[in-house]
Protein backbone atom coordinates (compact mmCIF):
# COMPACT_ATOMS: atom_id res chain seq x y z
CA UNK A 1 0.00 0.00 0.00
CA UNK A 2 2.69 2.36 0.59
CA UNK A 3 4.09 1.78 -2.42
CA UNK A 4 1.02 2.94 -4.29
CA UNK A 5 0.96 5.98 -2.25
CA UNK A 6 4.26 6.74 -3.28
CA UNK A 7 3.95 6.06 -7.03
CA UNK A 8 0.53 7.92 -6.94
CA UNK A 9 2.77 10.81 -5.37
CA UNK A 10 5.40 10.70 -8.49
CA UNK A 11 2.96 10.43 -10.62
CA UNK A 12 0.85 13.68 -9.55
CA UNK A 13 4.20 15.38 -9.24
CA UNK A 14 5.21 14.55 -12.34
CA UNK A 15 2.08 15.85 -13.84
CA UNK A 16 2.59 19.11 -12.04
CA UNK A 17 5.43 19.89 -13.83
CA UNK A 18 4.49 19.00 -17.37
CA UNK A 19 3.57 22.38 -18.68
CA UNK A 20 5.39 23.56 -21.92
CA UNK A 21 8.14 25.95 -20.43
CA UNK A 22 6.30 28.92 -22.37
CA UNK A 23 3.42 28.51 -20.02
CA UNK A 24 2.62 30.32 -17.25
CA UNK A 25 1.52 28.22 -14.18
CA UNK A 26 1.12 27.82 -10.43
CA UNK A 27 3.92 27.12 -8.76
CA UNK A 28 4.16 24.05 -5.85
CA UNK A 29 3.43 26.00 -2.46
CA UNK A 30 7.04 26.23 -0.85
CA UNK A 31 6.51 28.25 2.29
CA UNK A 32 8.16 30.68 0.96
CA UNK A 33 8.38 34.02 4.20
CA UNK A 34 8.65 36.39 1.37
CA UNK A 35 5.74 34.60 -1.45
CA UNK A 36 4.41 31.81 -0.29
CA UNK A 37 2.48 31.76 -3.74
CA UNK A 38 4.81 32.19 -6.42
CA UNK A 39 3.74 32.55 -9.76
CA UNK A 40 5.98 31.00 -12.36
CA UNK A 41 6.89 31.50 -15.92
CA UNK A 42 9.24 30.18 -18.30
CA UNK A 43 9.61 32.86 -20.54
CA UNK A 44 10.85 36.67 -20.23
CA UNK A 45 12.21 38.31 -17.49
CA UNK A 46 10.93 36.58 -14.96
CA UNK A 47 12.08 33.34 -15.82
CA UNK A 48 16.06 32.06 -14.93
CA UNK A 49 17.79 30.50 -17.64
CA UNK A 50 21.08 28.23 -16.96
CA UNK A 51 22.60 26.92 -19.92
CA UNK A 52 23.89 23.22 -20.69
CA UNK A 53 27.07 24.96 -21.18
CA UNK A 54 26.78 26.69 -18.15
CA UNK A 55 26.78 23.43 -16.49
CA UNK A 56 29.34 21.56 -18.13
CA UNK A 57 31.88 24.22 -17.45
CA UNK A 58 31.09 23.57 -13.41
CA UNK A 59 30.81 19.83 -14.04
CA UNK A 60 32.80 18.81 -16.99
CA UNK A 61 31.74 15.11 -16.51
CA UNK A 62 28.37 15.60 -16.91
CA UNK A 63 27.63 16.17 -20.70
CA UNK A 64 26.97 12.00 -21.00
CA UNK A 65 25.75 9.17 -18.62
CA UNK A 66 26.73 6.78 -21.25
CA UNK A 67 29.37 4.81 -19.13
CA UNK A 68 27.30 4.97 -15.56
CA UNK A 69 25.99 2.17 -14.38
CA UNK A 70 23.35 4.13 -11.73
CA UNK A 71 19.82 5.67 -13.05
CA UNK A 72 20.35 8.33 -10.78
CA UNK A 73 22.65 10.44 -13.25
CA UNK A 74 21.64 13.32 -15.40
CA UNK A 75 23.54 15.23 -18.13
CA UNK A 76 24.20 18.71 -18.09
CA UNK A 77 20.96 19.11 -20.61
CA UNK A 78 18.60 18.04 -18.05
CA UNK A 79 20.52 19.14 -14.89
CA UNK A 80 20.58 22.71 -16.45
CA UNK A 81 16.22 22.40 -17.37
CA UNK A 82 15.98 21.57 -13.39
CA UNK A 83 17.70 24.13 -12.14
CA UNK A 84 16.18 27.14 -14.12
CA UNK A 85 12.62 26.00 -12.64
CA UNK A 86 13.74 25.18 -9.50
CA UNK A 87 15.88 28.77 -9.21
CA UNK A 88 12.76 30.78 -11.05
CA UNK A 89 10.02 28.85 -8.77
CA UNK A 90 11.96 29.65 -5.56
CA UNK A 91 13.06 33.30 -6.75
CA UNK A 92 17.22 32.75 -6.52
CA UNK A 93 17.60 35.46 -8.92
CA UNK A 94 21.29 36.55 -8.24
CA UNK A 95 24.16 35.19 -9.69
CA UNK A 96 26.07 34.85 -6.76
CA UNK A 97 22.98 32.74 -5.13
CA UNK A 98 22.45 30.64 -8.40
CA UNK A 99 26.81 30.13 -8.57
CA UNK A 100 26.95 29.00 -4.68
CA UNK A 101 24.10 26.67 -5.61
CA UNK A 102 24.71 25.41 -8.69
CA UNK A 103 28.70 24.41 -7.40
CA UNK A 104 27.12 22.86 -4.16
CA UNK A 105 25.13 20.56 -6.27
CA UNK A 106 27.75 19.61 -9.16
CA UNK A 107 30.11 19.21 -5.69
CA UNK A 108 27.50 17.28 -3.54
CA UNK A 109 25.77 14.76 -6.48
CA UNK A 110 29.35 13.72 -8.12
CA UNK A 111 28.69 16.42 -11.21
CA UNK A 112 25.03 14.94 -11.37
CA UNK A 113 25.96 11.35 -11.45
CA UNK A 114 24.09 10.76 -8.05
CA UNK A 115 20.89 11.45 -6.37
CA UNK A 116 21.64 9.03 -3.16
CA UNK A 117 24.10 8.94 -0.76
CA UNK A 118 26.86 5.82 -1.88
CA UNK A 119 28.23 5.36 2.12
CA UNK A 120 25.12 4.38 3.05
CA UNK A 121 23.52 7.18 5.13
CA UNK A 122 20.19 6.39 4.90
CA UNK A 123 17.54 9.15 4.29
CA UNK A 124 20.36 11.34 2.37
CA UNK A 125 19.87 12.30 -1.01
CA UNK A 126 18.57 14.70 -3.54
CA UNK A 127 21.28 16.91 -5.65
CA UNK A 128 22.64 18.80 -2.83
CA UNK A 129 22.77 15.66 -0.65
CA UNK A 130 20.65 16.93 1.99
CA UNK A 131 20.30 14.72 4.70
CA UNK A 132 17.47 12.65 5.76
CA UNK A 133 16.79 15.49 8.60
CA UNK A 134 15.70 17.66 6.02
CA UNK A 135 14.34 15.15 3.11
CA UNK A 136 11.52 15.15 5.68
CA UNK A 137 11.02 18.82 6.02
CA UNK A 138 11.62 19.36 2.53
CA UNK A 139 8.42 16.64 1.67
CA UNK A 140 6.46 18.06 4.06
CA UNK A 141 6.13 21.36 2.68
CA UNK A 142 5.21 19.86 -0.44
CA UNK A 143 1.22 20.03 -0.67
CA UNK A 144 1.11 17.04 -2.80
CA UNK A 145 3.58 14.53 -0.37
CA UNK A 146 0.60 15.35 2.24
CA UNK A 147 -1.00 12.19 1.64
CA UNK A 148 1.59 9.81 0.74
CA UNK A 149 3.34 11.31 4.18
CA UNK A 150 0.97 10.60 6.10
CA UNK A 151 0.75 6.86 5.03
CA UNK A 152 4.28 6.61 5.73
CA UNK A 153 4.95 8.75 9.18
CA UNK A 154 8.15 10.23 9.99
CA UNK A 155 10.18 7.27 10.74
CA UNK A 156 11.29 6.07 7.95
CA UNK A 157 13.33 8.39 6.16
CA UNK A 158 14.20 5.82 3.15
CA UNK A 159 11.16 5.90 2.06
CA UNK A 160 10.66 9.43 2.57
CA UNK A 161 13.30 10.24 0.90
CA UNK A 162 11.96 8.26 -2.35
CA UNK A 163 9.38 10.42 -2.69
CA UNK A 164 12.07 13.55 -2.94
CA UNK A 165 13.90 12.00 -5.91
CA UNK A 166 11.93 12.69 -9.39
CA UNK A 167 14.28 15.69 -11.03
CA UNK A 168 11.65 18.42 -10.21
CA UNK A 169 11.93 17.77 -6.57
CA UNK A 170 15.70 16.75 -6.42
CA UNK A 171 17.12 19.97 -8.21
CA UNK A 172 15.05 21.49 -6.21
CA UNK A 173 15.90 20.67 -2.68
CA UNK A 174 19.25 23.26 -2.52
CA UNK A 175 17.18 26.55 -3.37
CA UNK A 176 14.06 25.12 -0.70
CA UNK A 177 17.34 24.44 1.46
CA UNK A 178 18.69 28.06 1.16
CA UNK A 179 15.26 30.29 1.22
CA UNK A 180 13.63 28.24 4.24
CA UNK A 181 16.77 26.73 6.47
CA UNK A 182 19.59 29.76 5.98
CA UNK A 183 19.47 32.84 8.15
CA UNK A 184 18.65 36.07 6.50
CA UNK A 185 21.91 37.13 7.29
CA UNK A 186 23.18 34.02 5.86
CA UNK A 187 21.39 34.86 2.66
CA UNK A 188 21.87 38.47 2.56
CA UNK A 189 25.75 37.72 2.62
CA UNK A 190 25.64 35.37 -0.23
CA UNK A 191 23.73 37.63 -2.23
CA UNK A 192 26.29 40.37 -2.38
CA UNK A 193 29.39 37.93 -3.97
CA UNK A 194 32.27 37.18 -2.69
CA UNK A 195 34.19 34.97 -0.78
CA UNK A 196 33.43 35.61 2.25
CA UNK A 197 29.77 35.23 1.96
CA UNK A 198 29.97 32.02 0.36
CA UNK A 199 32.52 30.72 2.83
CA UNK A 200 29.65 31.47 5.45
CA UNK A 201 26.99 29.92 3.26
CA UNK A 202 28.85 26.46 3.16
CA UNK A 203 30.06 26.79 7.03
CA UNK A 204 26.99 28.33 9.12
CA UNK A 205 24.22 26.99 7.20
CA UNK A 206 25.32 23.98 5.18
CA UNK A 207 27.27 22.94 8.06
CA UNK A 208 30.56 21.63 6.60
CA UNK A 209 33.61 23.07 4.63
CA UNK A 210 34.15 25.58 2.16
CA UNK A 211 37.67 24.43 0.85
CA UNK A 212 36.89 20.57 -1.03
CA UNK A 213 33.85 22.59 -2.45
CA UNK A 214 35.73 26.00 -3.53
CA UNK A 215 37.11 24.83 -7.12
CA UNK A 216 33.15 24.33 -8.06
CA UNK A 217 32.27 27.79 -6.48
CA UNK A 218 34.90 29.29 -8.65
CA UNK A 219 33.82 27.98 -11.88
CA UNK A 220 30.46 28.52 -11.65
CA UNK A 221 31.00 32.03 -10.31
CA UNK A 222 33.39 32.91 -13.69
CA UNK A 223 30.31 31.15 -15.76
CA UNK A 224 27.76 32.57 -14.41
CA UNK A 225 29.09 36.30 -15.28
Amino acid sequence: MLALFALAAILAIEGAFAAPVDEEFKCPQFPLADNPNPKCTYSGAQAVEITPAQILTVAPTSATCDWIISNECRTNEQAALWISKSFTQMGIFTKAEQAALIALMAFESGEFKYNTNQQGHVGQGTRNMQSGEYNLKYAQSVPMLREPLQAIGTWDLGKVLKLVLPDELSFGSAAWFLQTQCSPDIREGLKKGGEEGWANYIKECVGTEPEPRKAYWQAAVKTLA
